[in-house]
């Protein structure tokens, strides 16, 4: 029940913005004297029916179709089909890339603000499931926030080319068609009107770009995620996460959207129009899934706790070792367990290499000979914890406060795109940017309307009562 209204929600959200695009427009050719108030107020009655009837929840645009809205018509030979189409995808999902900008900034800030708690913490680094080495925790949050920093540039890039609308349709405009091209593109909050004779369903490079970001981006949230929970002692199944591959499995789906061609005239706003409803609605995933997920690395930031005392060594120190241990003529498998048990010794006592005993080699395992000491101090010493200098944390703290300043401009400049119509479940929004002058009564609910009494804010003064005389006895005359 809840994933069904969840469904018609969200079918009259997407209504909602094509109500909202077409009623900017519809308000500038109002005020620019291009169409009458009687065709503001035949557009009002066409969306109050739809609103009011049992397919409010179908595509709307369709819906005007079939209806052989006028002012449709209108705007098709005005713009034509390819840039009124342009236009409508453009207006649904630069918002949506905005949105998903914001969140990635907020999640940035939240992790560059835990980095300076972390400066002098170690932070192991790990492939698949051997230790490759050690780092300050700090930089390595930092170089994730950078890499976060790039998906953001290059989320404002993709956003930024679709923030221009396609003019008018004509071989040859006037002033006044480029004026009213202007005014449109400053309605609906684009930047201007692009010379580009190209739509983006000619060139649908942007769509390759947009998926390409965000899948690079769940790949590395995801890497985080489990370098972050290995250093927190997290269980082993604790490492994947639901979560991470419903994000990777939306961001992969966006490579496999195609934007129509838009070859057949009468069908091509149609086709635009389901071609922006999917896109969206994959968009619209992709942030609910990053809202959901993306506080759960936050929150295992915080209970992180490294054993520093546990030994450490790579993976190509181990293969050192074992090296050793063939030239003596060991064989291979058993000198994998004669590692194994010795790495679980060290772990269990807390050694470092260079601190066992000659006794207590052998007491591990025979071949273990006291002339392999050298060679695990060796080992240690060419792998031992980084001893991080001052320069290296300088460097960090430089770092963090660069991106800080990056986010903190990425959330200021995010200007406020149009507000979408509010809308209920029963119905959207239907009213037009124009003022209704005409006889024709707005069109809006059936709801009957009250006026609140008039209270008044002047605040009252209590009465302090004053001391009552104590009564005396009455006097005998």
């Amino acid at each position: 029940m809840e994933n069904a209204t969840t469904e018609i929600f969200n079918k009259a959200m997407e209504n909602s913005i094509v109500v909202d695009f077409l009623s900017s427009i519809a308000g500038v050719f109002y005020d620019e004297g291009m169409i009458q108030r009687k065709d503001v107020d035949n557009f009002r009655l066409v969306l109050s029916g739809i609103s009011s009837s049992t397919h409010r929840t179908q595509p709307i645009i369709g819906q005007l179709l079939e209806q052989h809205c006028e002012f449709i018509d209108f705007l098709i030979y005005r713009f034509g089909c390819h840039n009124l189409s342009h236009n409508l995808v453009c207006y649904a999902i630069r918002g949506q890339i905005k949105d998903l900008e914001e969140e990635l900034a907020q999640f940035a800030k939240v992790l560059l603000k835990k980095s300076d708690l972390f400066l002098n913490r170690t932070f192991r680094l790990y492939n698949e499931h051997s230790y490759v080495g050690d780092c300050l925790y700090s930089t390595y949050i930092i170089h994730f926030c950078n890499a976060i920093r790039t998906v953001t540039n290059q989320l404002a890039s993709v956003k930024q080319n679709l923030s221009y609308i396609k003019g008018h349709g004509f071989d040859q405009g006037t002033e006044r068609d480029q004026l009213v091209d202007q005014n449109i593109a400053k309605a609906l909050g684009f930047l201007g009107v692009t010379p580009e004779i190209y739509s983006i369903f000619d060139k649908p490079w942007w769509l390759k770009d947009l998926a390409t970001t965000l899948e690079n981006f769940s790949t590395l949230t995801s890497t985080f995620y489990a370098q972050v929970t290995k250093n927190s002692g997290k269980p082993e199944q604790f490492y994947r996460s639901t979560a991470c591959d419903s994000l990777l499995l939306e961001c992969r789906k966006l490579s496999l959207l195609n934007p129509p061609t838009l070859n057949r005239p009468q069908h091509a706003l149609v086709e635009a129009d389901n071609f922006r409803r999917q896109l969206s609605s994959v968009l619209q995933s992709i942030i609910a899934t990053s809202k959901l997920w993306l506080p759960q690395i936050s929150t295992c930031l915080k209970a992180t706790e490294i054993d520093l005392s546990a030994p450490s060594i790579s993976e190509a120190c181990q293969n050192r070792f074992i090296f050793e241990l063939l030239q003596k003529g060991v064989p291979p498998k058993t000198a994998k367990d004669v590692l194994t048990k010795l790495l679980a010794y060290l772990a269990r006592h807390h050694l470092k290499p260079s601190e066992i005993l000659p006794g207590e080699l052998t007491k591990i395992n025979p071949v273990l000979e006291p002339q392999l000491l050298e060679c695990l101090s060796t080992l240690e010493n060419s792998n031992t914890s980084i001893m991080f200098g001052s320069q290296e944390k300088a460097n960090t703290l430089k770092m963090s406060h660069e991106l800080k300043n990056f986010f903190e401009r990425t959330l200021s400049q995010s200007t406020t795109m149009i507000a979408v119509l509010i809308i209920t479940l029963s119905q959207f929004a239907c009213g037009i940017k124009t003022p209704p002058m005409s006889d024709v009564v707005a069109i809006r609910p059936d709801v009957p309307f009250k006026p609140l009494k008039k209270i008044s804010t002047k605040i009252p003064t209590l009465k302090v009562p004053s001391e009552k005389k104590p009564i005396s006895a009455p006097q005998k005359p």
